[in-house]
C-alpha cells in the first residue's frame, strides 16, 4: 500500500529553505544549541502569507523547540504615515486592523503547528514594560549622544525609503519626513528586541536581510547600547520555490 504525502509534506517538497547568513558569524552547531527563537511579523510583506508562511513555520518547528512569533501591527503605524498620510489615530487603527488581518488568514497554518510550541504576541504588549521603557532610554541617550549611532539609524531609513520608491511606492510625506518617521520606528523596533532577548528570545529568524543598523550594532560599532542586543542573533533565511 502506497502511503499518501500529507497536505504539509507535499508543500515542503516544492521548496528549499537554506540560512543565508548569520549575524554574528557563528556555525549552525552553535546557532542551534540556543533552542528558542523569535520571528517578527513585518505587516505586508509577502514572505509571512500563504505557502512561504507555512513553509517558515515548519522549519522553525524542525529547528527550534520554541518560538515567539511576534506581529509587528502596532509598529506598522509608522509605514502608514510614511505612505499613507494617514493621522495618528487614523495610522493606528489601521494598523491595528492589520494585524487582525494577518491572524485571521493564517488561522489555519498557525493551528496546524504542534501545539505549545508557538506562541503568539502583539507589538503593542511589549511598549509598556519596564524592561522596553529602560532600552528606549539608552538608545534615546545613545541617539543623542553618538554621531555614528545616528548615521547608521539613517543610512538605515534612507535606504528603506530609497528601496521603497524603487518599488513604486512613494512616500505620502516629504523626504525628511519619512527618515525621521522610519528612524523612530528602528528606534521601537531595536528596543522591542533587547525586550525580547532579556526574556530570553536570543534568535531571531527572518525571510529576509538583516538591516545595517543592526549589523553595527553586531558588529560592537556602539558601546552604550542596551547590554542584552549583544546577546542576540539573526538568521537570515532563503526561501525559494523549487524549478
Amino acid at each position: 500500500m502506497v502511503k499518501t504525502m500529507t497536505p504539509s509534506k507535499e508543500l515542503l517538497s516544492k521548496y528549499t529553505v537554506r540560512i543565508k547568513e548569520i549575524t554574528p558569524a557563528v556555525t549552525h552547531k552553535q546557532l542551534f544549541r540556543r533552542r528558542r527563537c523569535y520571528l517578527g511579523i513585518s505587516i505586508g510583506n509577502p514572505m509571512f502569507r500563504g505557502d512561504y508562511f507555512e513553509v517558515l513555520l515548519h522549519w522553525i518547528s524542525a529547528n527550534f523547540d520554541a518560538c515567539m512569533i511576534v506581529i509587528g501591527d502596532y509598529l506598522q503605524r509608522f509605514n502608514e504615515h510614511i505612505f499613507y498620510g494617514r493621522s495618528s489615530e487614523d495610522a493606528i487603527r489601521q494598523a491595528l486592523a492589520l494585524g487582525d488581518q494577518f491572524l485571521m488568514e493564517n488561522s489555519r497554518c498557525l493551528s496546524a503547528m504542534p501545539p505549545g510550541q508557538f506562541q503568539i504576541s502583539r507589538w503593542n504588549s511589549y511598549l509598556d514594560s519596564p524592561e522596553y521603557r529602560n532600552a528606549r532610554s539608552i538608545l534615546d541617550r545613545l541617539f543623542l549622544d553618538s554621531y555614528e549611532f545616528r548615521a547608521s539609524l539613517d543610512r538605515t531609513s534612507a535606504g528603506f525609503i530609497s528601496r521603497q520608491m524603487k518599488h513604486k511606492k512613494a512616500p505620502a510625506v516629504d523626504r525628511q519626513t519619512a527618515i525621521a518617521l522610519s528612524t523612530q520606528y528602528l528606534l521601537e523596533e531595536i528596543a522591542v528586541f533587547a525586550v525580547l532577548v532579556e526574556r530570553g528570545w536570543t534568535v531571531e529568524v527572518y525571510p529576509g536581510s538583516e538591516i545595517p543598523v543592526l549589523l553595527d550594532i553586531a558588529k560592537g560599532k556602539f558601546a552604550h547600547i542596551p547590554e542584552f542586543l549583544k546577546q542576540r542573533m539573526n538568521v537570515e533565511l532563503e526561501i525559494k520555490k523549487r524549478n
